[in-house]
């Protein structure tokens, strides 16, 4: 990527992330870490970034990332070269990238509490329950099960809702497990504190239901644009690719494409008058007065980039032109925001519409395809209702196509009377039901090992995903109630009011009961639950 294009790039992106790319004790020491660990030079190292501005500002797919730090890699380990530069260079700017940054790190061998723990740029909100294991992390606080993550998210609810203040909440998370707490120490209470206060300040925390509906609507966005870029490069027919063409144009572009605003930065350059403006930084003027328009920037920033050096994003202007340009650029944003706003509202609720007409119409496709597949399924695999419809065929034909009731209830086949037999009722389990109805005879008939069973489990989840977010979380709320992990927080809960480890609680219960859960499966659990929140 040429130094204009990324420039161009630097000045559309959030003002946090502009501060963090030029922040030398973070994204710069991140770079030379990632770089001096792979051992490239410069020039290798040059080619590498191409690919993450590629991955961070242009949308580039997972597959083609990995494919092209594969071709990067030379003599190096393709997976330690990707697991490098997505852990110290693209995961603090993970919140502009489409796909999971976090679960691939995760597949390459990454601690959950390492990644969690690193700096990340806020951009988007997360949930109570994220909030809470993301401050712990940040804090180096390992929450050794969900009953102590239920306290904490209801200490942090607390905070946020105003109930408790700070120095409550430290109170509250060192008193003993026994009264009420978590047990802390007075430097983790510190800690705690600390980090709940930087995370709160920087990010938005939402309960879990207000997160779903933000993040389906994310998706949404997302596929409707997926959906136009495919038809693009698909279509054979040309005029359907020239309309998806047209549609891309409007969805597409930038937020601040509206007609309403073209015309405002015209008259908003007009009337500033400043002459001696090569065309880049005339594009750059224009983007300036776009962000303050949309109320990306307030009107403190939009005055501080005036005055700031070019080198670093600015105009490079004197305190005096900064004065005399600032008021007049506010003046367009009073009198132009709420039209513009109104604008790109009414382009998000019609995408809106369209793509859940579209997901409603896949939705469909998809049962009736899932409907066939099953009758043809069930039909091949039982031989009883194969045989049934060969009976009542060979009627048909014996009496000239005339259907017969057949009731073999009472009859007698080959001598032996089937009187009063009723076949079991027919019950369809679904994953969710799976998840919920999960006991430890069940977890054992998983696998022969408690890693196997839980990675068997986890594939569950994600083929839950996959569907939707909603079913996704059902499945969590499946698995927090069912039997085996409610085995679980028992033992953990009668933990902490004997104060005995659980460990030797299971060893108390398998020495009564061999068939008890076991230390293994205990230990795969814990892995299991840190893994499956939201």
């Amino acid at each position: 990527m040429d130094r204009d294009t990324w420039l161009k790039y630097y000045e559309a992106a959030p003002t946090v992330v502009q501060e963090y790319l030029i922040d030398r004790d973070r994204a710069s020491k991140n770079e030379d870490d990632a770089q001096a660990q792979l051992a490239y030079d410069n020039d290798a190292w040059d080619r590498v970034m191409d690919v993450v501005w590629d991955t961070v500002f242009a949308g580039l797919s997972k597959e083609d990332c990995r494919e092209r730090l594969r071709r990067l890699a030379g003599d190096r380990k393709p997976e330690d070269v990707e697991k490098a530069v997505l852990f110290h260079v693209i995961l603090p700017l993970a919140d502009l990238i489409s796909w999971n940054v976090e679960g691939r790190l995760q597949e390459l061998g990454v601690p959950l509490a390492d990644i969690q723990s690193a700096f990340r740029v806020s951009l988007r909100p997360a949930s109570y329950g994220a909030a809470t294991r993301r401050i712990a992390a940040l804090a180096k606080i390992h929450l050794l099960s969900e009953e102590m993550v239920r306290r904490l998210r209801e200490v942090l609810i607390s905070s946020i809702k105003g109930v408790r203040t700070i120095e409550q909440v430290k109170e509250t998370v060192q008193r003993r497990q026994g009264d009420g707490g978590l047990g802390f120490s007075r430097e983790q209470a510190e800690a705690f504190g600390k980090a709940m206060t930087d995370f709160l300040a920087s990010t938005q925390v939402m309960p879990e239901q207000e997160y779903a509906e933000w993040l389906n609507k994310i998706e949404q966005e997302g596929n409707t644009k997926k959906e136009i870029r495919d038809t693009i490069e698909t279509s054979a027919n040309p005029e359907e690719a020239e309309i998806a063409g047209h549609v891309a144009n409007k969805l597409m572009a930038p937020a601040h494409v509206t007609f309403s605003q073209d015309e405002a930065i015209d008259a908003a350059v007009g009337q500033i008058g400043l002459s001696g403006l090569d065309e880049y930084m005339t594009k750059r003027l224009r983007n300036l007065i776009s962000t303050r328009l949309r109320d990306v920037r307030n009107a403190m920033d939009t005055k501080a980039v005036l005055s700031r050096a070019p080198q670093v994003g600015g105009m490079g202007l004197s305190s005096e032109e900064a004065d005399r340009i600032a008021p007049v650029i506010e003046k367009f944003y009073q009198e132009n925001h709420q039209k513009i706003e109104a604008e790109e509202r009414g382009q998000i609720e019609a995408t809106a519409i369209e793509q859940q007409k579209k997901i409603e119409e896949r939705k469909k496709r998809e049962s009736e395809e899932h409907a066939k597949w099953f009758q043809e399924k069930v039909q091949g695999i039982n031989p009883l209702a194969a045989a049934h419809d060969q009976v009542v065929a060979a009627m048909k034909a014996g009496t000239g196509g005339k259907d017969q009731t057949l009731d073999i209830s009472h009859k007698s086949l080959g001598g032996t009377t089937i009187d009063g037999v009723q076949p079991p009722p027919v019950r369809l389990t679904g994953l969710t039901e799976e998840i919920g109805g999960m006991g430890v005879a069940e977890f054992r008939r998983l696998a022969k090992t408690p890693e196997t069973a839980v990675e068997k489990i986890k594939q569950k989840f994600e083929t839950l995903k996959q569907e939707s977010f909603e079913h996704w979380t059902e499945g969590i709320e499946a698995w927090h109630r069912s039997p085996m992990q409610q085995q679980y927080l028992k033992l953990v809960s009668e933990s902490f009011a004997t104060g005995k480890p659980v460990a030797a609680l299971v060893a108390e219960r398998r020495a009564q009961d061999p068939s008890f859960i076991s230390p293994e499966e205990i230990a795969a659990l814990v892995q299991l639950n840190s893994q499956i929140h939201f």
